[in-house]
């Protein structure tokens, strides 16, 4: 076989090169006549030739012929790559080394090695720029592509030696390829064939040929790029360039997956994958392998794509950079579709981190819709938003359209989400150029599906109508449900609920997203009522929220199952509209309807052995420190890769099914508050004896106004504090008017679609003499009874986070630690200690191994930036660092209460859609059984005034609540912290 190869390549030489070279064996007089003799020499996959002396010592040539070369000079640093095209027949220009390294790219079958002196220096120079073209300009990025073109341009046009010329017009050829213009990048690659033929060289004529039917493929034009394959497989046939012979059938094989053809793609790929593989040509087969699997997906045939995959995984080190990203993103896209969310973070995780900065901005985006696709079925919209801009952002509609489309077309299905018709119009004027680009058929409709759905958003249904009818389910490209999903919502909009039920009943369940789930049983539930049968209503609701509190708390990572609490809070909203229509009260169905819609999408998670903690990694903690403290955005996708699989290695999960309880009313004295958001209304109301009473019946606008305000007089922003004390008085007193008599506790239930009141501002306005204030209790978790007492700790840990030497520094954290040891000096000796704060490994070790009570000093970032990246702030070495909730959240934790003095509450306003997930809430998902927050920014000088009173009075009592009410009393009566400000964001939070 290699005398075969040897003699094929010297055969190629002879028709490739100018007459005047020669092949023969290693010349000692290299330029004796001004002549630089070439050598040939074969060499098998995995060897490292070294070059003669006699060669090395002068300047050099080395031309490949049929695999591609890497070189070193000097035996030392890394082996470049012949960077000058056409692949596997470049040229690369060496002078000035002692010694030189070739060998053949890993992955690819044995080939030759030709080489000889370059006896005249202006052809050295000429190839030697050619290369650092190649490397420097017309591979970087499409913007450093783009403008390599006129500089190329005018050096083509100057040129008259033919195989000079022809160099040029190929690097031409490719510049426009990496810039986009695939339809000129074809025509160039035209004008390379004839300029190839005029030099005399078949073989990379025959190439041009057929990267001219590349192009002409990218660009559309199918029948053109057919018949050019076929005139380069003739130029071909009789050269020896098997490689380019399969190459072109490769081609082939894609241009019948872009008509259409998957059957006739997926049986070319597979003959074309058994043919690289018998040569030995492991990379290129890699490459084949893997888009054999797409299409094998595609047809959903998932064993089949999976065996694939594995088989092209045992020999990924032969993949360059550029394939081992496709492979990662072909099996999170498996994993995906599978359902196994973990598994498909972890592989779209490891798909960025190889991409890093290499340069690949359409791999890139790719990569980026695909973490995007993640965020939107764990239901982190606001991430979901940040990396499909990014997409949009790096991408023109000439460098992927298809992957342009699917992100603008994504976007503006969320912003219809959020009745954002600006956004959704903005962004679907970018698909349809993206669309039109593509000619993907697929684009096109799913194009016209989404503008329908604006339509019928901004209430057009004859507009919606036109465009929906315009996709004929049978013959479209779009996915079924996505097309009967908004056929169901038109009918509905023009007052046939009967019918779109029956629409709806026809819906493929089987695959759909958690966003199309959602709209199926919230359309379903809709025509259901509008059609008067309360009690079938509510049912896919509730089958709808139980399947995805079973999918998500099997997710590992805490900062995922924070986001899909987004989803849960819808399925309760539609959930609640139906409990509070007239026709289930009508019935009596209202209590057991709120009963379990609360209870219902409560996810259950228990923990066993907590010994394992995992950080973020540094890199990364202090690139997203630095972009929140500049106020600038860092790299979107590392981050969301990061902070989503953050999760303690050694953790043990388990996931018994335990059947929610109903909502209790509690004992005598105590009274149960349910703040519950509907789509369209907000009502408060009151758990009394196992009957369920509305005390407050609003608009939910004007209820989540009102929100915003209390909010913003919390957060030290200008408020009319007078008129925000009426508020708070009227609904204190609608709520004595629900329950008379006197409580000792209101007991609120947290929803996640609900935005917070300051109930404790609320219960401080009795408005009626004699009657006593009563202590308030926030509850995630309504399904259990909130213990009375809180068990008296034996330990006491501090866990001080100032920023000493920045302008967040707290003056008073100091005499706060002080005063709270002094408060707790009962402990038994030895019970008072402090976390240590040197990085945040230690933090979190600190706060795992934790028995007794933790009190925290320090600076929360609320999630403004995205539900993500909110977190406690660390004093780093040189700039502060986020200790993430997603960190908290995901270390087990044993302390019975932690006490927060530092502000990290919730953003009332969050984009909707967006997860509140607070510092309170990781510290519970995390384990603690009672939060106390002082969440809101209120001064340092009070927490030291009011933290060593609370210590004082709840380790006499064991009773978080009372202690909590008692310092709210004290701060108002003392003449410098009246403002509410200072004292209504002191919640007791109990997970029960």
């Amino acid at each position: 076989m290699k005398g075969t190869a040897l003699s094929i390549a010297g055969m190629l030489f002879f028709m490739c090169v100018p007459a005047s070279w020669s092949v023969t064996s290693w010349a000692a007089d290299t330029c004796s006549d001004g002549v630089g003799r070439a050598s040939v020499t074969p060499v098998a996959a995995g060897d490292v030739v070294l070059l003669p002396p006699s060669l090395v010592h002068a300047a050099l040539l080395i031309e490949e012929r049929g695999s591609d070369l890497q070189y070193r000079i000097d035996g030392t640093g890394a082996f470049h790559e012949i960077a000058s095209k056409p692949p596997r027949l470049g040229v690369a220009a060496i002078s000035g080394a002692s010694s030189i390294e070739v060998r053949i790219v890993p992955g690819q079958a044995g080939g030759v090695i030709v080489s000889r002196p370059a006896c005249d220096a202006e052809e050295l120079a000429f190839f030697a720029d050619l290369e650092r073209r190649y490397t420097g300009q017309i591979e970087r990025d499409a913007a450093t592509a783009s403008a390599s073109i006129a500089d190329l341009e005018i050096l083509h046009a100057k040129e008259d030696r033919p195989i000079r010329r022809a160099w040029l017009v190929h690097a031409l050829a490719n510049a426009r390829y990496s810039a986009g213009l695939h339809a000129a990048a074809a025509d160039t690659f035209v004008e390379a064939r004839d300029a190839w033929l005029i030099a005399g060289d078949p073989a990379r004529a025959a190439v041009a040929w057929m990267a001219a039917g590349e192009d002409a493929s990218r660009a559309g034009r199918y029948d053109e790029a057919e018949e050019r394959f076929g005139k380069a497989a003739d130029a071909l046939s009789g050269l020896g360039l098997a490689y380019y012979e399969l190459r072109i059938d490769s081609a082939q094989c894609l241009l019948k997956s872009r008509r259409g053809d998957v059957v006739g793609a997926i049986a070319c790929d597979e003959a074309v994958l058994k043919r690289f593989e018998a040569l030995g040509e492991w990379s290129e087969a890699g490459v084949r392998g893997i888009s054999l699997a797409n299409l094998w997906m595609k047809r959903g045939d998932f064993a089949r794509s999976r065996e694939l995959l594995l088989h092209v995984d045992e020999r990924s080190e032969f993949l360059p950079t550029a394939a081992r990203v496709r492979l990662g993103v072909a099996f999170g896209n498996l994993y995906s579709r599978l359902g196994d969310l973990d598994a498909a973070m972890r592989e779209f995780g490891e798909a960025a981190a190889l991409l890093g900065e290499s340069g690949l901005p359409k791999e890139q985006a790719d990569v980026d819709t695909k973490l995007a696709r993640i965020a939107r079925l764990a239901g982190a919209q606001d991430e979901e938003i940040r990396l499909l801009r990014s997409v949009v952002a790096r991408l023109r509609v000439k460098d992927s359209p298809d992957v342009l489309a699917t992100a603008s077309l994504r976007l503006a299905h969320v912003h219809a989400t959020r009745e954002e018709a600006g956004e959704v119009r903005a962004m679907l004027d970018v698909a349809a150029a993206a669309c039109a680009s593509s000619g993907s058929a697929e684009c096109r409709d799913a194009l016209l599906i989404e503008r329908a759905r604006l339509a019928i958003l901004i209430g057009d249904l004859a507009d919606a109508k036109a465009r929906y009818t315009a996709v004929q389910a049978p013959d479209s490209a779009v996915r079924v449900p996505a097309w009967q999903l908004v056929g169901a919502r038109l009918v509905l909009a023009e007052g046939r609920p009967a019918d779109a039920v029956r629409d709806l009943s026809r819906v493929e369940r089987a695959g759909l997203e958690p966003g199309e789930a959602f709209e199926l049983a919230s359309l379903t539930s809709r025509g259901l009522l509008q059609s008067g049968q309360v009690e079938a209503a509510a049912q896919p609701l509730m089958d709808g929220m139980k399947t995805l509190v079973a999918q998500t708390s099997r997710w590992p990572s805490a900062a995922l199952r924070s986001g899909a609490r987004v989803w849960i809070a819808k399925y309760q909203r539609e959930l609640f509209d139906v409990a509070a229509s007239p026709a289930a009260q009508q019935a009596g169905m209202t209590t057991s309807l709120l009963r379990d819609a609360i209870a219902g999408g409560v996810p259950r998670r228990s923990r066993e052995s907590p010994a394992g903690v995992t950080r973020v990694p540094d890199a990364i903690r202090d690139a997203m420190s630095r972009a929140i403290i500049a106020g600038t955005d860092a790299d979107q996708r590392a981050l969301f890769v990061a902070l989503a699989t953050v999760e303690p290695l050694d953790q043990v999960v388990t996931h018994d099914r335990v059947e929610p309880l109903p909502i209790d009313a509690g004992p005598g004295d105590e009274l149960v508050l349910l703040p519950l958001s509907g789509t369209a209304r907000f009502r408060l109301y009151a758990v009394i004896e196992g009957e369920s009473r509305v005390c407050m019946d609003v608009p939910r606008g004007d209820y989540e106004s009102l929100a915003s305000r209390f909010e913003r007089a919390l957060n030290g922003h200008d408020a009319d504090i007078a008129v925000l004390d009426l508020e708070a008085a009227r609904w204190h007193a609608a709520v004595a008017a629900c329950a008379p008599g006197d409580v000792a506790t209101w007991r609120v239930v947290v929803t996640p679609g609900t935005n917070p009141l300051p109930w404790s501002w609320i219960a401080a306005r009795t408005g009626e003499a004699g009657r006593s204030e009563p202590a308030v209790v926030l509850q995630l978790d309504p399904s259990r009874d909130v213990p009375s007492r809180t068990a008296v700790p034996v330990s006491l840990a501090i866990l001080a986070l100032d920023l000493p030497g920045t302008r967040a520094a707290l003056p008073f954290a100091g005499a706060e630690a002080s005063r709270v040891r002094s408060a707790a000096s009962s402990i038994a000796p030895g019970g008072l200690g402090d976390i240590d704060v040197s990085d945040a490994g230690a933090v979190l070790g600190g706060l795992k191994d934790e028995r007794g009570w933790v009190h925290v000093i320090g600076h929360g970032q609320p999630p403004s930036r995205g539900s993500l990246y909110a977190g406690l702030w660390l004093p780093g070495r040189q700039r502060p660092l986020l200790l993430t909730y997603a960190e908290i959240a995901s270390t087990p934790m044993r302390a019975d209460m932690v006490v927060l003095s530092a502000c990290g509450g919730p953003t009332i306003d969050a984009p909707a859609g967006a997860s509140r997930m607070t510092l309170a809430a990781a510290f519970i998902e995390a384990g603690v059984r009672t939060v106390v927050s002082a969440s809101n920014p209120a001064s340092d000088s009070a927490s030291a005034f009011w933290a060593p009173l609370f210590y004082e009075e709840a380790l006499r009592t064991g009773d978080a609540p009372s202690a909590a009410k008692l310092v709210r009393e004290r701060l108002r009566s003392s003449p410098h912290y009246r403002n509410p400000r200072f004292w209504a964001g002191i919640d007791v939070i109990d997970k029960g």
